[in-house]
């Protein structure tokens, strides 16, 4: 493992003078692959030679690599370096009430294939840093041709589908999500935070997220079908779902939303177990690739969701989730909010959780014909667009 870095001083959260590590780059790739390769190994020697100069040329020998499990859309592994270096390692605090991390053990991320069709990963890249210096996330310690090294946080451990609905944990969660929230608002009397995100403020101009990309996605996998992109049983199982009907559907729900005046926030938008890290004392988020500008009825509605896991269990859905909005509301509005405005909350979250479902069952579809992780997006797809329909008639009442 190594030892942890001692920690050096730096300025507050929020303050431009924050430092940041030093963001190394290189052309070249990293072949992923699903169990521990010396092809691999050689792969990512060779990127972490030019990204971590502390490294001092690592040779596949002197790595321990493993692969780190649960994403679907990109391939994740821990490497640590198992040798001794003749210099001491850059020492990089985190910032205040943020998590430390070894340097000498980092985590190497593979984008997944075709995933820029999703994400902008120069302006993830661009979020992660901002939001680092703000307590929230690993550090970016370098960027190659196909994915990116960053700090690997020391002592924590991600969540798992059963542990969102527990009530020590549902609080921390919610104050946690409101302390995010408050970055880009004025609400909890701090400063907003400038993102490399524009904010969606001219006159008539909505955000990307959720529906104009629910949009756009389902439009490309209805190109995908003509094109023949998809397999026989994929095509089966797309051609039951009536994406002309799911876009009808998405257009009445949008008008619903504008209806709950949502706040706009910088919401995280994919806030599932495996992105939540913890420790005895701290909380933070990590996998910004879907951030940006959107009501922030949709970060919580996509998170209650979460509840289900990838088994999609929905019976686990909040029922009653006004702790959890009460709790989030205290920290983002700096205030004891009333009923009144908890259950105004609640059917934000509601609404938007039926958002959410179109949202990634939009996103499944593509992953279906592009990705090469062993997924069966096609079936989630048609999971998360049942439970849309179940759901509707009780959500998406106004």
């Amino acid at each position: 493992m190594g030892n942890c870095l001692s920690s050096q001083a730096r300025t507050q959260p929020g303050d431009d003078a924050a430092p940041l590590p030093a963001l190394h780059a290189c052309s070249k790739t990293v072949s992923a692959t699903a169990t521990i390769t010396k092809s691999l190994k050689a792969d990512i020697a060779a990127v972490l030679t030019d990204l971590l100069p502390a490294w001092k040329s690592p040779t596949p020998n002197d790595l321990d690599v493993s692969v780190i499990s649960g994403g679907i859309s990109n391939a994740l592994y821990r490497v640590a370096l198992t040798r001794v270096t003749a210099s001491p390692f850059e020492a990089v605090s985190p910032p205040e009430d943020g998590p430390a991390y070894l340097q000498q053990v980092v985590v190497l991320r593979v984008y997944g294939n075709n995933t820029e069709k999703f994400v902008d990963r120069e302006m993830e890249v661009e979020t992660m840093r901002t939001l680092y210096r703000h307590g929230f996330g690993p550090a970016v310690l370098g960027v190659f041709a196909n994915g990116r090294v960053e700090s690997y946080l020391t002592g924590m451990v991600c969540l798992s589908p059963d542990d969102l609905g527990k009530e020590e944990m549902s609080t921390r969660i919610a104050e946690t999500l409101g302390r995010f929230h408050s970055l880009s608002s004025h609400k909890s009397g701090g400063r907003s935070v400038e993102f490399p995100v524009a904010r969606p403020d001219e006159p008539g101009q909505r955000p990307g997220t959720p529906f104009e990309k629910t949009r756009s996605w389902l439009k490309t996998s209805k190109t995908l079908a003509d094109e023949g992109g998809y397999t026989k049983r994929q095509q089966e199982i797309w051609e039951g779902l009536d994406v002309d009907s799911i876009l009808e559907e998405l257009r009445q729900l949008e008008a619903k939303a504008l209806k709950l005046k949502s706040p706009l926030a910088f919401t995280h938008n994919d806030l599932l177990s495996g992105n939540i890290m913890v420790d005895a004392d701290t909380m933070t988020f990590i996998d910004f690739e879907y951030a940006d500008w959107a009501p922030r009825g949709f970060d919580l509605g996509n998170h209650f969701c979460e509840y289900a896991g990838f088994d999609c269990d929905y019976s686990k859905y909040p029922d009653e989730p006004r702790g959890f909005v009460r709790a989030y509301l205290r920290v983002y509005e700096g205030a004891t909010p009333s009923e009144a405005k908890v259950a105004q909350v609640v059917r934000e979250a509601n609404l938007f959780a039926l958002a959410a479902h179109l949202y990634w069952g939009a996103w499944c579809m593509l992953q279906a014909a592009w990705s090469d992780i062993d997924f069966d997006y096609m079936k989630y797809a048609k999971l998360r667009v049942d439970e849309f329909y179940r759901r509707k008639r009780d959500w998406a009442c106004v």
